[in-house]
């Protein structure tokens, strides 16, 4: 019995998903990146914690293009400051699909606002924009659900290197 257990259990780890996202698919997904620095520069410490939570609304145009949106809620830290900022990213990915695979590469690119953003130079709030170039894999746990990791870069006041995490559900013709 326990034999045929382990047999099913691997069958079931083998099996391919049918079916990837499509034309016309709207997915909703949820991710987290968590950043936490710490340096001593002239003889001072210091830390910098950053934790951003997305929730994200997109279409496929096609099969393998996907634009969406992307509200962003942003708690940043260090030493006494700290900030809670949302901001709105709009974003294009392109997926690498091959037939029948369970796992999908893709790359994009974003545009991120920001209303609480920090000029530099005097501290003082401001708009800002960044633009961002993204990558990740979706593994599809279930033909609807799948997990989505990878990384992103960010050009604006400040150069940023972020890696997410995440669940995503596809809403179509599945």
């Amino acid at each position: 019995m326990k034999k045929i257990k382990i047999l099913f259990v691997f069958l079931l780890s083998t099996a391919t998903v049918l079916a990837q996202q499509q034309k016309g698919d709207f997915q909703v997904q949820t991710q987290f990146s968590y950043t936490n620095m710490s340096a001593t520069v002239g003889g001072s410490s210091f830390s910098i914690s950053m934790g951003q939570l997305y929730g994200s609304v997109s279409k496929f145009v096609t099969d393998k293009v996907e634009v969406g949106v992307s509200p962003i809620l942003s708690i940043t830290s260090a030493g006494n400051f700290s900030r809670t900022s949302l901001k709105l990213s709009l974003f294009s990915n392109y997926s690498f699909l091959t037939e029948n695979a369970k796992l999908v590469p893709y790359a994009g690119a974003s545009l991120i606002m920001d209303t609480g953003g920090i000029d530099i130079n005097t501290g003082a709030e401001k708009t800002t924009a960044s633009f961002g170039l993204r990558g990740g894999l979706r593994y599809f746990v279930t033909e609807r659900i799948n997990i989505d990791v990878g990384p992103s870069y960010y050009f604006g006041s400040f150069n940023t290197f972020i890696m997410n995490a995440g669940l995503g559900y596809l809403f179509g013709k599945h």
